[in-house]
C-alpha cells in the first residue's frame, strides 16, 4: 500500500493579525482541502472555516467514493463548493 505525509504550512505575514487559512486532510486520505482566507475581508477567518465544514461534509452526502467516476468527482466538487459559498454568503448577509 502506498503511503502519503501530508503537511501544512500558512503564514498570516506582515499586515494581518489573525490566519484566515484552513486546510484539512480527509481522515480516510481521499481527498486534501485548502481554504485561503479573503486577504483580511471581515470575517475572512470565519469563512474558510465554513468552508473547510462545509465541503467535507456535502462530499461524503453526494459522492460514492469507491464508485465516482472522475466527472462524478468534479461534479461533487463543484455542487460541494456552490453549498460552501451560498451558505457562507447567507451568513453574511445575516452578520454583514
Amino acid at each position: 500500500m502506498a503511503q502519503l505525509r501530508s503537511g501544512f504550512v500558512s503564514i498570516t505575514g506582515n499586515f494581518r493579525d489573525n490566519n484566515e487559512d484552513r486546510c484539512l486532510v480527509d481522515p480516510k486520505g481521499r481527498y486534501f482541502l485548502v481554504c485561503d482566507g479573503m486577504g483580511g475581508q471581515a470575517a475572512g477567518e470565519k469563512a474558510s472555516e465554513m468552508a473547510a465544514e462545509i465541503v467535507p461534509r456535502q462530499l461524503e452526502q453526494t459522492l460514492d467514493f469507491e464508485n465516482a467516476t472522475p466527472e462524478d468527482v468534479v461534479a461533487a466538487i463543484d455542487q460541494a463548493v456552490a453549498e460552501a459559498n451560498s451558505e457562507i454568503m447567507a451568513m453574511g448577509n445575516l452578520d454583514p
